[in-house]
């Protein structure tokens, strides 16, 4: 199902949203530097994999945000254009690739990976809450991708 998305709120069901993202995460080179924050750009591409993984339900965090955080979050994310702190947010455990010393050697290899997932996005039914902001449906997965998905891709100048 392809939405029609607000300008203000860019989500990954709109097809040029989708296609902006891809071009961009095709602009990312091995050598690309992080402008703040501790992840390589290898490390990087497999987070926002992870991410993705979060939403189908193959990686499940421990951690859920409580109900008053949630409630922020999801404002912020699904209905403002605020950026996400550069370097202040904390990652699930999960999908932390510089805590759990994961440090991928193939970067055309995380980069196709991470294409591939949103070219086919979403390929598999979607979990009906998310650990960060509660109750979902396609629409607000494809928000909180996207915001996810910028914000990492800024911190790479792209």
């Amino acid at each position: 199902m392809i939405l029609k998305s607000n300008p203000m709120r860019k989500h990954i069901l709109v097809p040029e949203v989708k296609e902006e993202i891809l071009q961009r995460i095709s602009k990312l080179k091995p050598d690309s530097v992080n402008q703040w924050g501790k992840m390589n750009v290898r490390q990087m591409l497999r987070h926002l994999q992870e991410g993705i993984l979060i939403g189908y339900g193959e990686i499940r965090p421990a951690r859920n945000s409580g109900w008053l955080t949630q409630r922020l979050l999801r404002w912020m994310l699904l209905r403002t254009d605020l950026p996400a702190p550069k370097g202040k947010a904390k990652t699930f455990a999960e999908i932390d690739q510089v805590e759990r010393n994961i440090d991928p050697p193939d970067f055309a290899m995380e980069q196709k990976k991470l294409l591939d997932l949103l070219q086919k996005f979403p390929e598999k039914k979607l979990q009906p809450r998310s650990p960060l902001i509660g109750k979902m449906n396609d629409q607000n997965w494809a928000r909180q991708h996207y915001t996810h998905l910028d914000h990492h891709l800024r911190q790479f100048g792209v």
